[in-house]
């Protein structure tokens, strides 16, 4: 026969220390399993920065670690809220900010910028164009205001009012040419206001103070300063989050307590629509759902293997103690990454679930072998040998292959794709050792232990080298077979420029998951919920960066310190100094007690100006305004005529409420009168904090105006803002980089696995013919696999493009144990491929389907089209092996040897070592 393996002799020698003294060896593999699980549960720690997963000496890393020494924490959670109206957003933001503020871990809460941080600048925050208007306003109306201020009655607001419109109101709006010098305008809607605020007093109502038309400064609204999306329709409010060390849910407790909080305002506020996002929830949520299917998939993964085993050996002992040898293999493999790397990350946890449906495939092949064996009449140690040194090397090929299909991934860019290569590269060599001496040493003690009671008497009925009847009826027309296979292949090759691979992380998530939904939302605004970050040494350097940055075509908006600077402040104080002799000399008299008649008489006055100018002016919106006006005057006349016993009361009230309102709006403007400039130095530390670091430093946050989940869409926005600044960095860096890393390692992964699976192969079979027959699952395999992807639609994303590496270790695991029992039946005088062989390839690629496909149970669309995409995979490379290999071995197989009338068992005999006692 041909020489075997050339690792067979040592993989022999190994079963043989191994299963010597089983008790000893079940004694010591047991003790290095409690030896790691103890050192596990108290060194290993969890690394859940996707910050410490980057190549450190990247630029934009170490900007960002940089940031976050000087800034602190740069990511807010965001709690986003939806209102029918501007104010009920407000009035809800009040309430839940008071709320959040009580919530134990919770941080700095903001919200909107309090108007009094500005207090003696407030006009430098306006715009030109507004501070103009108000200044033309005063400078027109300054007898007015003047007058009002010494005498504030309804009678003197009312006369006052008259006389405006008899001076200037004419000239406005219907062009009478009364007065070449007059003003050019006069607010109708003034009037209108008026009128209708001393109407709703005299009902009892409060109504909108009519002075902030005249008036206005830029903390006139007691309730501005919210965070306001562009359009007006979102509210924001940014809550800091402190990270919980260690936990893979960082934030998960205060995430789901503001939920809670924001449930339980629900009723009190049907009409208002609340959700939390941000780079913090995206996270916490991501990380939730994933170890919620994680724990669910494996769980059933194990619980599918277990039945299939117990399905296929109809016993449930040795099914059993395959599994608590895996478990074994677990615990040491804990212990080792504990002592090299130390930690584990979102990648590298992920490794658990791989396990179970990869290295119980070794304990299969060991099992039905050596049940193959003992029906053949060998002791176990025979047996155990036998399978060593013939299916051993074939075990250790698809443990080699899976193990290099991810150790290869260390040699990539990303540092979290190295370590989860590695982490998941040892667990597989640790199942393999464990199959191969602890799965061993059991087996040879519970055959003792059932010789023991008389439960083994002779041999199982020698038919284990049987083929498999359905198997082997298929094979008998290898034309259909290949043709479909041809069919296959000629589609999948079609098909493959079609495939895609989908960068937006956003669709991996869960459907329906709150941070998603309004990160959406927010999008949906114009403006990302996640800025890019750069920084600036200085003011001169923040304000030529700043400036650059804006006239980028992919950036929205800028935030930066001098957001909190007012723009054009020379041009702004010149105009402020207009109007501050005016403003500045007002001075406030005692208003007398209300007087109806008093107020009559003005209001008869008005009402005849105000029919003048309905009558001359144009018609239009200022005509509807004057008439409503005008109505409003009449009914006003009709409740003094009708008089009333607390009639003078409430018109008191109305007048004390005008008064109090105009002289709060002149005082405030009076003390905002300042014509100084306001500097970086100035502002208020709560303002500062974010945007001025502890060294000086000033940082910017710059918002895309394109959609940056997208591949091409954060690629510009990148490529715009390095042009500007080299070490730009935040989400959408950061985002962007690890996107293109992890795409680059995969694939490269990829090909590492196929070439590394081939160099295996060759070393393994040693013939370039045979080398090839066992390649050809995995190539066929993964083109299927392309194929049906087109089929049902599916596309490779950040979560289950590093399923091609284990597409192509089982296909290639599949072919070699084909081939290699092909070959030992070939020296045997066999054709057919033997049943233990077959079956076990079979069950190997059920329980890896049974392992993959419980991923599809899960609600994170990434770990549910992982586990599609795997059971795809796995089951056109099964099924290219199963069927299309022995297919082309018969057509190229040498002829049958002579031994072919040799009976199995005595050849098996020869070739085995000599009978030990049991």
């Amino acid at each position: 026969m041909a020489a075997g393996p050339p690792a067979a002799s040592s993989l022999s020698r190994l079963v043989r220390v191994s299963t010597a003294r089983p008790g000893l060896t079940i004694t010591l593999c047991l003790a290095l399993a409690v030896i790691g699980a103890v050192y596990t549960a108290r060194a290993l720690t969890f690394v859940t920065s996707s910050l410490e997963l980057l190549p450190p000496q990247q630029l934009y890393v170490q900007r960002f670690k940089e940031h976050l020494r000087e800034f602190g924490e740069l990511n807010d959670i965001v709690v986003v809220v939806e209102a029918p109206t501007v104010e009920r957003a407000q009035d809800y933001a009040d309430r839940l900010a008071a709320d959040i503020r009580a919530l134990p871990g919770a941080g700095r809460v903001a919200y909107r910028i309090d108007p009094d941080l500005f207090k003696g600048h407030a006009l430098l925050y306006l715009s030109m164009d507004r501070l103009a208007d108000l200044r033309d306003k005063i400078l027109e109306h300054r007898a007015f205001i003047e007058q009002y201020a010494a005498r504030p009655t309804l009678g003197q607001l009312l006369a006052g009012v008259s006389d405006e419109i008899a001076r200037r109101f004419a000239v406005g709006f219907i062009d009478l040419g009364l007065d070449a010098d007059a003003p050019k305008r006069f607010d109708a809607g003034f009037v209108h206001a008026l009128l209708g605020v001393i109407v709703d007093g005299l009902d009892g109502e409060v109504g909108a103070s009519p002075w902030a038309r005249v008036f206005t400064t830029a903390g006139d609204d007691a309730r501005s300063g919210y965070f306001l999306s562009g359009d007006k329709k979102l509210l924001f409010v940014l809550v800091e989050p402190r990270r919980e060390a260690g936990n893979f849910t960082d934030n998960e407790h205060l995430i789901a307590a503001i939920r809670r909080t924001i449930g339980a305002l629900r009723p009190q506020y049907p009409d208002v629509a609340s959700g939390v996002t941000g780079a913090p929830a995206l996270s916490n949520d991501e990380m939730v759902t994933s170890f919620h299917d994680s724990t669910g998939a494996t769980a059933l993964a194990a619980a599918l293997t277990l039945v299939l085993l117990l399905v296929v050996f109809r016993r449930a002992v040795e099914p059993l103690a395959m599994l608590a040898v895996l478990l074994v293999s677990l615990a040491w493999s804990m212990g080792i990454i504990t002592a090299t790397v130390g930690h584990l990350t979102v990648f590298s946890v992920m490794f658990i679930s791989l396990l179970i449906g990869i290295g119980i495939d070794y304990g299969i092949y060991v099992l039905f072998r050596y049940e193959e064996e003992l029906g053949l009449g060998r002791s176990p140690q025979e047996a155990l040998d036998i399978m060593a040194r013939r299916t051993g090397p074939g075990i250790l090929f698809g443990a080699l292959s899976a193990a290099g299909s991810f150790g290869v991934l260390v040699l990539t860019d990303f540092r979290g794709i190295q370590e989860f290569g590695f982490i998941a590269g040892i667990a597989i060599v640790m199942a393999f050792v464990a199959m191969m001496t602890l799965l061993p040493a059991v087996l040879v003690a519970l055959r003792r232990r059932a010789l023991d009671r008389g439960r083994a008497a002779g041999p199982t009925r020698p038919r284990a080298h049987d083929g498999v009847p359905a198997l082997e009826r298929l094979v008998q027309h290898p034309v259909p077979i290949l043709v479909v296979a041809a069919s296959l292949t000629a589609y999948s090759l079609a098909a493959l420029p079609a495939v895609r691979l989908d960068y937006n992380r956003l669709n991996l998530q869960a459907p329906g998951t709150e941070s998603v939904v309004w990160e959406r939302r927010i999008m949906e605004s114009a403006r990302s919920g996640f800025p890019a970050l750069a920084s600036a040494d200085s003011v001169a350097e923040l304000q030529r960066k700043q400036s650059a940055f804006e006239r980028l075509p992919a950036v929205a908006d800028v935030m930066s310190v001098l957001t909190l600077i007012p723009k054009d402040q020379d041009a702004k104080i010149a105009v402020i100094r207009d109007v501050a002799p005016v403003v500045s000399r007002v001075r406030f008299g005692g208003a007398p007690a209300a007087a109806p008649r008093e107020l009559r008489s003005a209001l008869e006055t008005l009402r005849q100006r105000l029919e003048l100018g309905m009558r001359e002016a144009d018609p239009g919106p200022t005509v509807d305004t004057l008439r409503s006006a005008h109505e409003l005057a009449d009914a006003l006349l009709g409740r003094l005529g009708s008089g009333g016993h607390d009639l003078t009361l409430r018109l008191a009230r109305v007048q004390a409420s005008l008064e109090s309102d105009f002289v709060a709006k002149l005082r405030r403007l009076q003390e905002n009168l300042a014509s100084r400039p306001v500097t970086v130095g100035e502002l208020p530390e709560e303002l500062k904090r974010k945007f001025v670091g502890g060294t000086g430093q000033f940082l910017m946050k710059i918002y895309p105006a394109i959609d940056t989940w997208d591949r091409d869409g954060a690629r510009e926005f990148v490529s715009q803002l390095r042009v500007v600044d080299p070490g730009v960095t935040g989400a959408p860096v950061t985002s962007y980089e690890a996107t293109r890393l992890m795409e680059a390692a995969y694939f490269q992964g990829t090909l590492y696995a196929v070439a590394l699976a081939a160099g295996l192969a060759a070393v393994m079979l040693r013939r370039a013919r045979e080398t090839l027959l066992a390649l050809t699952p995995l190539a066929l395999g993964t083109l299927w696999t392309f194929g049906f992807m087109r089929v049902f639609g599916l596309s490779f994303n950040l979560a289950n493009v590093w399923a091609l590496p284990l597409i192509v270790g089982a296909a290639a695991e599949f072919g070699l144990n084909v081939v290699l029992r092909y070959r030992e039946g070939d020296a045997e005088g066999r054709t057919a491929l033997p049943r233990s062989t077959a079956i076990a390839v079979l069950l190997n690629g059920l329980t890896t389907v049974a392992g993959f496909g419980s991923l599809m149970v899960a609600h994170h669309q990434g770990i549910f089209g992982l586990g599609v995409l795997l059971t795809v995979g796995t089951t056109a490379g099964l099924a290219s092996s199963l069927l299309v290999l022995p297919v082309l071995v018969r057509f190229l197989r040498p002829a049958v040897p002579a031994t072919i009338g040799q009976p199995e068992a005595t050849k098996g005999m020869r070739e085995g070592p000599a009978p030990r006692r049991s």
